[in-house]
């Protein structure tokens, strides 16, 4: 079949990237035509102050992506359209038009955008769920945009403006555990064109390496990815070390706040160097204290053999199997972890758990038997 597949790039590349980018190839490799639509947020960086000014009107509709698509409807027999991210560049526009052309499309959820309009559940220090319901003058009373209130204004128009569009005009939606699934049929959605498909990757075949006794943490340095929990934690364990990969806009600052010997800090790591670490690492820790979804990095540390220990909460309870393929404890709190960190230092308890990893990832996550799963939907 030929596929459509459009996803707009957030400036800082995250796992939502990595996953359109395998899924894509894999398709490629299956005998699929994929046609990829993509755009950049870091094309916003060139914009002058007029053009800053119309691309927010462009976040409701952007006559220009519907310009481009039309032509690439004309020009090709598109069975099915795959969509991953619309937001800011591209714009929920494009769903209506499909929908008027008799293209079905597909929408993989990463976040929860379609009812939150920061997407992550998390505003101002912790959980909420306050817009679940419809009422998106919370982002705007709380300004749960980036504490903007011109952008919180701007989102919650874009997703009160498309709630209709979202449930009828999208024919079916992957999510990628029962956690969101929940969560959206809570919020209105209709179970029946929700389908579950975990998140994949492109096996490399790469193996974990002698353990260099430290605890891995990788990804986006903020606030709700319990990072000030994690560190504050391991300054009460010193014969622990942690090592930070990662970037984030307080980098600085908690490069200056926890400069202490068991806590080291890599910066931003691109993929050869970010395997090695993983593959290197005791374990990889996912403290959340936010509704995860399904990040990438506990499918990287699968991979590679290693075992995740990530606090219960969201999707990651979802992915992990307690005591089996990794260990959950409770979130912030210091005692659970520390006592799954204790448990991980034992080498055969780690080489079990890491082995049963490996596993689940091979049943699960790996991308030619993950892209069955896509082609089934597809083809309902």
């Amino acid at each position: 079949m030929t596929v459509l597949a459009i996803h707009n790039y957030y400036k800082l590349r995250g796992g939502e990237d990595a996953v359109f980018e395998n899924e894509t190839l894999l398709l490629e490799k299956s005998g699929h035509r994929v046609i990829k639509y993509i755009k950049n947020n870091s094309e916003i960086d060139n914009y002058t102050f007029l053009k800053k000014i119309k691309f927010l009107f462009k976040c409701i509709y952007n006559s220009e992506t519907i310009c481009e698509l039309k032509k690439i409807v004309k020009e090709n027999k598109i069975d099915i359209v795959h969509v991953h991210n619309v937001f800011p560049l591209i714009s929920p526009s494009i769903y209506a038009f499909f929908h008027k052309n008799k293209i079905r499309v597909v929408q993989t959820v990463h976040n929860y955008r379609f009812i939150c309009p920061n997407g992550l559940f998390f505003t101002h220090k912790e959980k909420c769920t306050r817009c679940i319901k419809g009422n998106f003058l919370n982002c705007i009373i709380l300004r749960c945009y980036k504490d903007s209130i011109v952008f919180s204004i701007l989102y919650a128009l874009i997703i009160f403006l498309n709630q209709v569009t979202f449930r009828e005009k999208i024919a079916k939606y992957i999510v990628l555990t029962q956690f969101v699934k929940d969560i959206f049929i809570q919020a209105g959605f209709d179970a029946k064109k929700i389908y579950i498909k975990d998140n994949g990757l492109i096996d490399k075949k790469i193996k974990r390496n002698k353990n260099k006794d430290y605890f891995l943490f990788l990804g986006r340095i903020s606030f709700e990815k319990g990072i000030d929990f994690l560190m504050e934690s391991f300054l009460k364990m010193p014969e622990y070390n942690l090592m930070i990969a990662g970037t984030g806009d307080n980098l600085e600052y908690y490069k200056s706040k926890y400069n202490y010997q068991n806590i080291k800090f890599k910066g931003f790591v691109k993929d050869e160097e970010k395997i090695e670490l993983l593959r290197q690492a005791s374990a990889l820790i996912v403290p959340s204290i936010w509704y995860e979804n399904y990040p990438v990095t506990v499918i990287e540390a699968f991979s590679c053999g290693i075992p995740v220990i990530a606090s219960n909460i969201g999707g990651l309870s979802y992915i992990i199997e307690d005591g089996v393929d990794g260990l959950l404890f409770k979130m912030l709190d210091y005692d659970s972890l520390k006592k799954n960190i204790e448990l991980i230092n034992n080498n055969d308890f780690r080489k079990k758990i890491g082995d049963n990893a490996r596993n689940t990832f091979l049943k699960k996550m790996e991308m030619s038997e993950n892209i069955k799963r896509l082609i089934e939907i597809y083809e309902d």
